[in-house]
């Protein structure tokens, strides 16, 4: 990543805007925000191998096969994450820049109903959805590591959270199953 700092520097409530790059051509191919960049860097890594048919894991999925990452560049720092980067996602756009960017960019929840993106962004997740996604990456992390054993326990605990939910889904309906269990989740303090 260029820029300054670190993940650590960041003042609270500034975030960053960043553009993934070509690491051949230097073109920029998607826009986002985020307060942590090195860890969103790499959450875009990994979710590239989830074999996700969506463009831009494609694209990072593609570069990880030839031994190379995508660039990251940090174009301004702000306290207006959502302003900001739909305004360098419209400047990218007018420039003719082939963004693999889903939306325009913000919080809406128009956007996040249409977008499947939000999800890896972390936002309108539930503590449900949170969970359930920790431990998907969890069992990938361990897999790599060569943990197979340690990856199918957590594998097991995700199939049967799976099942709780699906379980209570027909015996209540899904809207207020994943609302009983994130009440419940946010009781507990787990998150």
């Amino acid at each position: 990543m260029s820029g300054k700092g670190t993940d650590c520097e960041l003042l609270a409530g500034v975030s960053i805007i960043y553009a993934l790059a070509d690491p051949d051509t230097g073109d920029v191919r998607y826009v986002g925000q985020t307060k942590r960049p090195r860890r969103r860097l790499w959450l875009h890594c990994s979710a590239s191998n989830n074999r996700s048919s969506r463009r831009l894991p494609s694209w990072i999925r593609g570069l990880l096969a030839q031994d190379k990452r995508p660039v990251m560049l940090e174009l301004e720092r702000t306290t207006e994450p959502d302003a900001a980067e739909v305004r360098w996602i419209a400047e990218y756009r007018t420039r003719g820049a082939q963004l693999l960017n889903m939306n325009d960019g913000g919080v809406t929840l128009a956007q996040c109903r249409r977008s499947p993106c939000a999800v890896t962004k972390g936002k309108r997740q539930s503590p449900a959805h949170r969970i359930l996604i920790d431990l998907a990456l969890g069992v990938k992390l361990l897999k790599r590591l060569g943990r197979d054993d340690a990856a199918a326990r957590v594998e097991d605990k995700r199939q049967a959270a799976l099942a709780a939910i699906k379980r209570l889904s027909k015996r209540v309906g899904r809207a207020r199953a994943l609302a009983h269990i994130n009440a419940n989740l946010a009781s507990r303090a787990v998150l």
